[in-house]
């Protein structure tokens, strides 16, 4: 655990000395927001398997929520028939909807099987096939920096510490 909060640290340093634009800084600070939620929503699943053992009905409530809430700010931005056109047309935002759906179906699942502190850990390898895939396709438009290596391999230890040894 001390080594995830050490790599977060260490990522807060390398955000702070940066020159990023506001755009930037606010994609950070919207990640930050998504990582509060996911972590409480993550730590609440448990309680709620409890009551209502069905791992697709958090898979339905999770994805019904992001479509109003997504449909709502598109609607107040004025951008959703943009938003649904460029749908049609990118593959990828079909691929990604549906991996990151199984990703949720999969995660309600195992805390179904496993204490959601275990299936946390093991899911925080995430980061580490993100830094793989973004290095294989997306090279012209991110790079991955040291520090970005650094911290993800630290996540990634924690995590096997702690899928290792249960504490």
């Amino acid at each position: 655990m001390i080594l995830i909060f050490v790599g977060l640290f260490l990522l807060g340093i390398q955000f702070f000395q940066e020159q990023t634009e506001h755009l930037q800084r606010s994609g950070y600070y919207i990640s930050l927001c998504c990582a509060i939620g996911f972590g409480l929503g993550q730590g609440l699943s448990k309680q709620a398997m409890k009551y209502m053992p069905n791992p697709f009905f958090g898979v339905f409530i999770g994805t019904l929520a992001a479509l109003v809430c997504l449909t709502l700010i598109e609607i107040w931005r004025g951008r959703i028939r943009k938003h649904l056109s460029s749908a049609k047309t990118n593959p990828f935002y079909i691929w990604a909807g549906l991996l990151t759906s199984l990703a949720l179906l999969f995660f309600y699942l195992s805390v179904s099987h496993i204490p959601v502190s275990y299936a946390v850990a093991i899911l925080a390898i995430d980061p580490v096939l993100t830094v793989i895939l973004v290095t294989f396709f997306l090279k012209k438009e991110e790079t991955i920096s040291k520090t970005i290596v650094f911290v993800t391999s630290l996540v990634f230890i924690g995590a096997v510490i702690i899928s290792l040894t249960g504490s």
